[in-house]
């Protein structure tokens, strides 16, 4: 066994830690959001985003849950997608990244293999599809 290496995508309190195994392993990766402080400060690491970007490229699906997708929309992941997300950021999501078409009153939202829930209890409607889905 050799180390495994990691790579993360920090959102203060909540953080979405992928595995570069795991995601060769499984071909999902998915991203959490929580605080929109700590999703800002990920979304303003250029490393962060562009490892996030090249791996979303790279896997079946990516999903995200709440605020999770202002860093998939940061990375491009959302560009000419529909998404939703956590109902306080809706209307900036939207504003700030106009190539996203943004539905604010679903629980979640599937656009070919980029996934997005509302909140954080909406991401286990989200997890339950995903599970159905395999």
């Amino acid at each position: 066994m050799g180390h495994q290496r990691k790579a993360a995508c920090r959102a203060s309190s909540s953080s979405a830690t992928l595995s570069r195994a795991a995601i060769d392993r499984y071909g999902s990766g998915h991203i959490a959001g929580r605080r929109r402080t700590g999703v800002e400060q990920a979304a303003s690491d250029i490393v962060h985003v562009d490892w996030l970007r090249d791996r979303a490229e790279r896997v079946r699906r990516v999903a995200s849950v709440c605020t999770g997708a202002v860093l998939l929309a940061t990375a491009g992941v959302l560009n000419g997608r529909r998404a939703t997300t956590h109902w306080s950021v809706c209307t900036e999501l939207s504003r700030s990244f106009t190539e996203v078409r943004v539905e604010p009153d679903l629980i979640f939202v599937r656009d070919g293999p980029v996934w997005t829930s509302a909140g954080v209890t909406a991401g286990i409607d989200l997890a339950l599809a995903l599970v159905e889905e395999d």
